[in-house]
């Protein structure tokens, strides 16, 4: 964390997919997002994208290509919210994931 953003970093792993998706790949857009549990209603936790939104938690959206058998190495840096006014601190914990949807 470093000016207060969040780099994160995820692997999508497709190498047992094999053929199933077909040589095209998938579009997917990957949300990926991060808050501060003690800033959040108690027993809140994200299942969908719509979640995130809601929320107002800070989060950012790539849209990606996924091809089979392959792994993604994938990054984004999750800064601040400011519609929310959710703001990332260095001195917090995070709770952090990412929420896959077709694009």
């Amino acid at each position: 964390m470093d000016s207060g953003a969040l780099l994160i970093k995820y692997d999508l792993n497709l190498t047992s997919m094999g053929t199933a998706m077909g040589q095209n790949g998938w579009k997917v857009l990957a949300t990926v997002y991060a808050y501060n549990p003690d800033k959040v209603e108690d027993g809140f936790s994200v299942n969908l994208y719509n979640d995130i939104i809601s929320a107002g938690i800070p989060y950012k959206t790539n849209n990606i290509q996924v091809f089979p058998s392959n792994l993604y190495p994938g990054k984004v840096e999750v800064s601040t919210n400011a519609d929310s006014g959710m703001r990332l601190n260095t001195n917090d914990y995070y709770v952090h994931s990412v929420v896959l949807r077709e694009a």
